[in-house]
């Protein structure tokens, strides 16, 4: 296992007021491979060494109109008057998946969301999230829990989807993947050497993170 299971149970437990002084928000989303995974979005706080968990969504999605909907449902809830109206977000969108990190940067536009920063590197939009990089965001990760210093939003995390307790069923899944996260070995090929990957997915659920 990556993650020790005392530090995630203490981060499922633990509810952080958003720094008033905050100005900035942190939005990633990570969309669906195909198969039973799942096209996921969190925003962050980060201020003072500490991670805030804000508002979170996921779905499976089939087609562009679902991720859009999804998206700017997302946004707008964190755009109301009771949340960060004012705040500049910036967006990161795995790019793995061809174009598909593009079109949600035209989502936004066409959307006309303002103070809204998007994450381009390479000449393309997006962030591409190699097996190095995600060692290293796991890597984090872990320094946050075992500091104390990551938890949900104090009030209530949000969420874009209005059915009723989808923010702690979501809180649930994370809870049961983060438990499971573990570097996997894949063995090596005629011709191929030896691979590894990280990997929460657990046998019969959805793909969150």
């Amino acid at each position: 296992m990556v993650f020790p299971a005392y530090d995630v149970l203490s981060f499922m437990k633990r509810d952080i007021l958003v720094n008033p002084e905050s100005r900035i928000l942190f939005l990633g989303l990570d969309p669906s491979g195909g198969g039973d995974s799942s096209t996921s979005i969190v925003t962050l706080s980060l201020m003072r060494n500490t991670l805030v968990v804000v508002c979170v969504d996921e779905q499976p999605v089939k087609g562009v109109v679902e991720l859009e909907r999804m998206l700017i449902g997302h946004v707008e809830r964190l755009r109301q008057p009771d949340a960060y109206p004012d705040h500049w977000i910036c967006a990161f969108f795995e790019s793995n998946l061809g174009q598909e990190s593009a079109h949600l940067e035209a989502m936004l536009q066409r959307h006309r969301i303002k103070n809204v920063w998007v994450m381009h590197e390479k000449e393309k939009t997006g962030v591409l999230t190699t097996n190095t990089r995600k060692e290293l965001y796991a890597d984090r990760l872990k320094y946050f829990m075992a500091q104390n210093c990551i938890g949900w939003r104090e009030g209530g995390v949000l969420t874009g989807n209005p059915r009723k307790g989808e923010a702690e069923r979501i809180r649930k899944v994370l809870m049961e993947q983060l438990s499971n996260y573990r570097r996997v070995t894949l063995e090596a090929a005629p011709g191929r050497v030896a691979k590894w990957q990280f990997s929460g997915k657990l046998a019969g659920t959805r793909q969150v993170s």
